[in-house]
């Protein structure tokens, strides 16, 4: 990466250049005990928790975990439970199979502290928690005032629910036609499936655009 970033979901902006943080809406401190709240009475759930220091913790690790460690080339640092993590925290990763987690979004959202929060999906067994406000869409416009970037030259590219913000803040929004049927109805460009060419269909507009 030669440029500053969003990353967690919308939680920061990170420069790896310089390898640092230029921008952070971190999770509240009670978030460990609610988020613990909801490993206990969902034991088939587990959490990736995104410490600020680039390293991430997880409770209830389970195969979903492990497939998500793997495809991410990150390892996870596991803990018993996640009141054991140290802060601060960028966002919460609950992971489990999707009739699991629908059981554990519903309990979320019927806590009187979800106002606190921002909960979507970023895949069917992949469900994320930041901090209110904490999304793609606000960070990556925070992103273009930092690099002086007009509004009518952002562009995203996006296929799943948690880049329905991102999609929506840009002047062009692109997505792979396997993309999930939010993105699809959001009226951003569809380019072919992601598991061929969809990025270079969207260089290619983009060069056309500016020829």
């Amino acid at each position: 990466m030669n440029a500053p970033c969003v990353v967690c979901n919308g939680a920061a902006i990170y420069d790896f250049a310089v390898g640092a943080y230029l921008e952070t809406a971190l999770l509240p401190e009670k978030t460990r005990e609610r988020g613990q709240q909801v490993l206990d009475r969902f034991p088939r759930v587990g959490v990736e928790a995104y410490h600020v220091d680039n390293v991430i913790h997880a409770v209830h690790v389970n195969d979903i975990i492990r497939a998500h460690e793997h495809l991410t080339g990150v390892g996870v640092e596991e803990k018993s439970r996640l009141t054991e993590v140290p802060l601060p925290l960028g966002k919460l990763l609950f992971e489990a199979e999707h009739e699991d987690l629908l059981q554990a979004e519903a309990f979320i959202r019927d806590q009187d502290w979800i106002s606190e929060y921002e909960l979507i999906y970023s895949g069917k067994t992949l469900l994320e928690l930041t901090a209110k406000g904490a999304d793609k869409g606000g960070m990556l416009l925070r992103l273009a005032e930092r690099l002086g970037v007009a509004p009518e030259h952002i562009y995203a590219v996006g296929d799943e629910r948690n880049d329905l913000t991102m999609l929506a803040s840009a002047a062009v929004g692109f997505a792979p036609a396997n993309c999930v049927s939010d993105v699809a109805a959001s009226g951003a460009r569809i380019v072919c499936d992601a598991r061929g060419d969809a990025l270079a269909e969207v260089v290619a507009a983009l060069e056309e655009r500016y020829s």
